[in-house]
């Protein structure tokens, strides 16, 4: 039986947003219908946080908790969604163990599912992959503030002092950020639209990637789909070594529809 879900939820530029604009067709192509309208569906998506009442059954998106001081409002209401879902999809295994920590809650059923790429998206770009030139995620400020937790400074000193050491390491910074390059092989590439970010990505043969906390972020999702050498701080940020270590078809977005189909098929008793 054909499954419609009603995400609660609308499209934009953000991670989330960016996720569910992959998720969506891959899902069309196995069968399974999305709507933004909660008529006609038999079961409902939230990300983060429930975004409105609905009478359908539930499956929350939980991305992760804030650590920092200050949100306690915003870590209440991703408790008390939590509460009322029929069950929680965490990205990450860090993600799920850290929640329940932080917000000391048990969900009913829950299960762990990364985020996902296609391929597809990599291959046959008419550009030749160079050695030696790695790709930084740039994208890190919020409201015009750089987001400490990102390392986005730290990064750019390391990509400086292996600059200095061989004049063939290239580096690519893609993201607005208001840092400036320290060096003429590092590139502040500034934003990209998504076929230029793509290009990108598939020049590179590394990424390098050192946070202090992250869930599951997508640009390191992008590279590991793509193929690319992951250069990370494992050992301070878990979910790294969850990435490096998960093998790379882990994170097909064919794969992910996959598992969110059968949550969807469980969650709402129907039919498959």
């Amino acid at each position: 039986m054909a499954l419609n879900v009603y995400i609660q939820y609308k499209l934009n530029t953000s991670g989330k947003g960016l996720f569910l604009s992959r998720l969506i067709p891959a899902l069309k192509d196995i069968g399974v219908e999305c709507r933004f309208k909660e008529k006609g569906c038999d079961v409902c998506l939230g990300i983060s946080k429930w975004r409105g009442s609905t009478k359908l059954p539930k499956v929350l998106r939980v991305d992760g908790v804030h650590l920092e001081p200050g949100h306690e409002a915003q870590n209440h209401a991703i408790k008390k969604s939590i509460q009322s879902a029929d069950a929680v999809i965490f990205q990450s295994k860090f993600a799920q163990s850290k929640v329940k920590e932080v917000l000391k809650v048990k969900p009913r059923k829950e299960y762990v599912i990364y985020n996902g790429a296609n391929p597809k998206d990599y291959e046959n770009q008419g550009i030749d992959r160079y050695i030696g030139h790695t790709l930084i995620s740039g994208k890190w400020e919020r409201k015009g503030k750089e987001r400490k937790q990102k390392n986005l400074k730290m990064m750019l000193d390391i990509a400086y002092m292996y600059c200095n050491k061989n004049p063939y390491n290239h580096f690519h910074v893609a993201g607005k950020t208001k840092l400036k390059s320290p060096h003429e092989n590092i590139i502040m590439h500034g934003y990209l639209k998504e076929k230029e970010l793509r290009k990108l990505i598939a020049m590179c043969d590394s990424m390098l990637n050192a946070p202090t906390v992250d869930w599951m972020p997508n640009a390191v999702v992008e590279a590991k789909v793509a193929g690319l050498k992951l250069i990370v701080n494992h050992k301070k940020c878990p979910v790294m070594k969850e990435i490096k270590e998960a093998p790379r078809e882990a994170f097909f977005i064919s794969n992910i529809a996959k598992q969110y189909k059968k949550v969807f098929y469980e969650v709402s008793k129907k039919k498959n």
